[in-house]
C-alpha cells in the first residue's frame, strides 16, 4: 500500500487492522484498503491541509479569537471516516464522509457540511427547525476560503436559488429589489440559507460576534429563559443581528417574513441604527470591490477590483449609477485591476469569479446575473 496515497512525511500515517490511520494535527482519519486503492491519485497531503484550514475558518466563524476563556478554538480532534458516508456524530467529533467514488484532493460540499455540523454545536442562536440551514454557513465559509469568489453553484449546484452571490451590498440589493418570501413557511433550505449568506457577504464580521454574543450571554445556563422557545430565539438574533451589523435591519427580516415579536421590533427601534445602505444611482469615479481568487495551488486571495459603467457618450460613472445618456441604448461594465490597490499580493497567476446583479432602474422586478471572469497576473 506504499503507493496508495501521494502523502508527505509531515503526517502520521499508519496502518492497522485493514485500515490506513492518518492524523493531521487536528483530525484522525480511517481508510479501508480498498478505498484507499481506490483514491491511489488522490493527493492526500492537500486534502488534509484544506481539512486543517476549514477547522481555522470555522474558529474564526465562530468567534473563537482568544479574546476571553469563553472564545478558545477547540482543543480536541475529530475522528473522520472514509469508510461509511454520511453523517456527523452528536458533537463527539465522530464524522463520516465516505461519499462515493476516490476520496477528493479537494474537499466539496459534503466536507464542509459534516464538519460544519461538528462546530455549530458552539452556537446556538437559532430555532430548532433550521438546523441543516444554518450548518451550510459554515460550507460557504469553506467554499469561499477554499474556492474564492467563485460562482456559487460550484460550491452546491442548488446554491441558483434567488440569484445568491459573493455580494457585499446583497442586503441593499435585496431591500431595493423589493422581493418579498415566506420564511417560516418556506420547506426549500437553500432559499432560506440565501437569507442567512446576505448577512455573511453584507457584514463579514457579524457572525463571528454573534457567536462570541451568546456565548457570552448564555453560557453556563445563565439566562436560558431568554431563549428557551424558539420565538424567543428568534427575537434574540434579529435584535443582535441589527446591533452587530449596526444597521436596522427590520425592514430586512420583515420582506424575509421572519416572524418576530413587537418586542424585538421596539429592541431594534431602541438602538437607533441607520438603515442599511443601498446602491448608489448616480456616482462619479469607480466602485471598489472586494474578490476571492486562488492561485495555481488553490491558495485563497482577496483582491480589490474597480468597476465602472459607461453609457454611450456620458461620463463613466460608479458601477451602480443609473444615469441615462441621451442616444445610449446600452450600458457597459468594466471591472479593472490596478496593482497599486494589492501590493500586498504575491506574485503570480490568479483566477476566479466577481459575481454581480444586474437590476433594472424602472422594472424593479427584474434581475440578472452577470458574472466577470477573473484571469490576474501580479
Amino acid at each position: 500500500m506504499e503507493n496508495a496515497f501521494r502523502l508527505k512525511s509531515m503526517f502520521t500515517l499508519i496502518y492497522c487492522c485493514g485500515n490506513i490511520l492518518m492524523f493531521d494535527g487536528r483530525s484522525n482519519y480511517y481508510i479501508n484498503n480498498a478505498k484507499a486503492k481506490e483514491s491511489a491519485n488522490t493527493d492526500m497531503l492537500h486534502a488534509m491541509n484544506q481539512a486543517l484550514v476549514r477547522s481555522t475558518v470555522y474558529d474564526k466563524l465562530n468567534g473563537m479569537d482568544g479574546s476571553s476563556y469563553l472564545h478558545q478554538p477547540n482543543r480536541g480532534t475529530y475522528t473522520a471516516s472514509y469508510n461509511a458516508c454520511c453523517a456527523a456524530g452528536n458533537w463527539d467529533g465522530m464524522l463520516s464522509i465516505g461519499f462515493k467514488g476516490p476520496i477528493n484532493t479537494n474537499a466539496t460540499w459534503g466536507e464542509w457540511h459534516e464538519y460544519g455540523h461538528q462546530h455549530q454545536n458552539r452556537v446556538r442562536w437559532w430555532k430548532d427547525g433550521l438546523w441543516e440551514v444554518v450548518v451550510n454557513i459554515y460550507s460557504l465559509a469553506a467554499c469561499y476560503a477554499q474556492l474564492g469568489n467563485v460562482d456559487p453553484k460550484k460550491c452546491h449546484r442548488n446554491l441558483s436559488v434567488d440569484n445568491m452571490a459573493w455580494n457585499p451590498q446583497a442586503v441593499g440589493h435585496f431591500l431595493q429589489s423589493g422581493q418579498t418570501h415566506q420564511f417560516d413557511a418556506e420547506t426549500n433550505v437553500f432559499r432560506q440559507l440565501s437569507m442567512f449568506t446576505q448577512l455573511l457577504t453584507s457584514y463579514p464580521d457579524m457572525y463571528p460576534a454573534l457567536n462570541r454574543a451568546i456565548r457570552e450571554a448564555f453560557s453556563y445556563n445563565r439566562n436560558r429563559t431568554l431563549i428557551n422557545t424558539d420565538q424567543k430565539k428568534k427575537d434574540w438574533f434579529v435584535v443582535q443581528a441589527s446591533k452587530l451589523s449596526g444597521y436596522n435591519l427590520r425592514d430586512f427580516f420583515d420582506r424575509w417574513g421572519l416572524a418576530y415579536t413587537a418586542f424585538a421590533r421596539d429592541a431594534i427601534a431602541a438602538l437607533k441604527l441607520p438603515s442599511p445602505k443601498k446602491p448608489v444611482w448616480s456616482q462619479r469615479g469607480p466602485t471598489l470591490l472586494k474578490a476571492r481568487v486562488v492561485d495555481a495551488n488553490q491558495r485563497p486571495f482577496t483582491v480589490t477590483l474597480r468597476a465602472e459603467r459607461r453609457m454611450g457618450g456620458c461620463s463613466v460613472l460608479s458601477m451602480n449609477s443609473a444615469a441615462g445618456c441621451k442616444g445610449a441604448d446600452h450600458a457597459t461594465l468594466m471591472v479593472n485591476y490596478y496593482q497599486e490597490d494589492n501590493a500586498d499580493l504575491p506574485a503570480g497567476h490568479y483566477t476566479g469569479q466577481l459575481s454581480l446583479i444586474a437590476s433594472d432602474w424602472h422594472k424593479t422586478d427584474l434581475s440578472a446575473n452577470a458574472t466577470v471572469q477573473l484571469d490576474i497576473t501580479q
